[in-house]
């Protein structure tokens, strides 16, 4: 079932909170996938989908996107620079229900080297009208 929603987004990189915005979007949950979209405020269409059966989670902006599973993957990543290759693992995905509201959390690590990692946090809070 598709629900306009209103969709929180923290992110968190290394535990330090530096972003938090809220958009209009819609909420599909399915029994083998759920599937957040939004357009954000420069209008990029941004689509989160969420495999339960693989656990795996694609993020989709405009022509970029990002697959992680807990398995390391290889992924292209657009930056301001231009295209980079990096590898992404999905840490964690839980997901907390109550209500109208969803909580989901998605944790990732990016790796830029050998010895050089960043964590990602996001927390989608979805409140379904």
């Amino acid at each position: 079932m598709l629900m306009d929603s209103k969709i929180k987004i923290t992110t968190y990189v290394d535990s330090e909170k530096i972003h938090e915005e809220s958009y209009l979007g819609s909420f599909l949950e399915q029994i083998s996938s759920e599937k957040i979209s939004y357009s954000d405020k420069n209008n990029k269409k941004i689509k989160i989908f969420i495999d339960k059966i693989k656990e795996s989670v694609s993020i989709e902006k405009d022509d970029s996107k990002i697959y992680l599973a807990y398995t390391k993957t290889s992924n292209d990543y657009s930056t301001q620079y231009g295209q980079m290759k990096l590898e992404t693992q999905l840490v964690k995905i839980s997901k907390m229900a109550k209500n109208s509201f969803t909580l989901f959390e998605i944790v990732y690590n990016i790796y830029f080297g050998k010895n050089d990692k960043q964590q990602n946090k996001l927390k989608i809070l979805v409140k379904n009208n």
